[in-house]
């Protein structure tokens, strides 16, 4: 992984122990930003050094993605600051979130799917 983070000017860096920037520098916590914007300082200060933590998908605990927060105009750092779109207590759940509480639902019975009856006079 990465051995050096940090900012030059406005510009994200990133470098593995070599001193070369990493090819596989794209989203490892699949939260929507890049690893190269996560610099793990814990304070966010603008998009492209987001103070995040590239192996937490929401890095303060709050239940909404990093990337979701800085979409949203909020501070993925700061856990009572959410995505303005968003209501308070409302978890953004992927498309993969979703499948998978379905799936669980199911496995436990939760839905039952019945045929309908027709109702005779």
């Amino acid at each position: 992984h990465t051995a050096l983070r940090g900012t030059v000017g406005s510009f994200a860096l990133a470098l593995d122990a070599s001193g070369a920037v990493p090819p596989d520098d794209e989203d490892d916590d699949d939260d929507g930003v890049r690893d190269i914007f996560e610099t793990e300082t814990g304070d966010f200060v603008s998009p492209s050094n987001t103070g995040t933590n590239p192996a937490l998908p929401d890095t303060d605990g709050d239940l909404y993605r990093d990337g979701s927060e800085r979409a949203g105009g909020s501070d993925p750092t700061d856990s009572s600051s959410i995505p303005a779109p968003l209501a308070p207590g409302v978890p953004v759940l992927s498309l993969t979130g979703l499948l998978v509480l379905t799936a669980f639902a199911l496995a436990v019975g939760a839905f039952v799917i019945r045929p309908r009856r027709s109702v005779s006079s």
